[in-house]
């Protein structure tokens, strides 16, 4: 490959991994959904007898649920005071819902623990391919 492609190649490899960080990021910049409600004024509408019924997510720390007229509701409190907010919750008569704890694949730990053998591998593979621009030695991956 000549050194005009790989320049390309590496600029199209830069450009996609640009596009998708601004894709993935999207996501987190969207505005506050009608039905949310603030820790404060959840804790304040339980122990008044106005949520029927919560689900509270230890692993992230989201509440949601239902209000007695049966509207949705959410609300993000401290994944670390999950169980004071149940405590809570439970005080003052709330039906919580609990759903076990989501364990991440085995093929996303897999992948996830190679990959800093893989960047080390593209790395020596870049330097390979640099650093002996003149030399007609042969990268092998392996």
């Amino acid at each position: 490959m000549n050194p005009k492609t790989r320049n390309y190649v590496m600029w199209a490899v830069v450009i996609t991994m640009f596009l998708v960080m601004m894709t993935m990021t999207q996501n987190s910049m969207n505005n506050k959904p009608a039905n949310e409600l603030g820790f404060s004024d959840m804790i304040a509408a339980a122990q008044s007898g106005d949520i029927q019924r919560a689900n509270v997510d230890v692993s992230t720390g989201l509440v949601t649920g239902e209000r007695a007229d049966g509207t949705p509701f959410q609300t993000n409190s401290s994944p670390y005071a999950a169980g004071e907010t149940q405590a809570i919750l439970m005080e003052s008569g709330v039906n919580l819902d609990y759903e076990p704890v989501k364990q991440p694949s085995a093929v996303a730990n897999l992948l996830f623990s190679l990959l800093p053998l893989v960047l080390y591998r593209y790395r020596d593979f870049l330097h390979a391919l640099y650093a002996g621009r003149g030399s007609r030695r042969r990268y092998e991956l392996w």
